[in-house]
């Protein structure tokens, strides 16, 4: 229920909350990690994760406060950890487990731009709350077979507040 786009000759991918509330994936992005579908899933389910920050009202009390991206980064990365662990429980006849694989893409994506407000985390930082997702989500009651997207995101908000936002002053 919501649109996205392809950008000719851009190496980005993006969930726009500002305007009218749409991913964009740029064909350089994609062709980056089309070699592997884990990768693109992982992607997805981390712009799907900012669609639902956006709806639940957790992207503002993410990015308001602070001022930085950071925060929604790292809390979509571990809702994608989540995901990964939801993956890997539907399809045990994969041998290689995703959130090796998944967590990867998140560590690649991390940077050093601390001072810059679209900053999304250092590399550990995205790899953590990855694993923290995938880990903490073991307990989850996944009954009916659905990512318990709710859920999931509420845990996200927990790392959040344990590990950055009893830091802040």
């Amino acid at each position: 229920d919501f649109p996205i786009y392809i950008a000719e000759n851009s190496k980005k991918v993006y969930f726009d909350y500002a305007k009218d509330r749409h991913v964009v994936f740029g064909d350089q992005f994609i062709d980056r990690f089309a070699s592997s579908n884990l990768s693109l899933a992982a992607i997805l389910a981390h712009e799907t994760a900012h669609v639902h920050q956006e709806r639940t009202g957790f992207l503002k009390l993410l990015l308001e406060p602070f001022g930085k991206d950071k925060y929604a980064e790292l809390h979509a990365d571990y809702m994608v950890g989540a995901y990964s662990n939801w993956r890997d429980r539907l399809f045990t006849k994969d041998d290689s487990r995703s959130n090796q694989k998944m967590g990867a893409v998140f560590y690649e994506l991390g940077d050093f731009y601390e001072s810059d407000p679209a900053h999304h985390g250092r590399p550990p930082e995205r790899w953590l709350a990855f694993q923290s997702g995938y880990a903490e989500s073991e307990s989850f009651d996944w009954g009916t077979g659905a990512v318990p997207v709710n859920r999931v995101a509420l845990a996200g908000m927990r790392y959040m507040q344990r590990n950055y936002f009893d830091k802040t002053t």
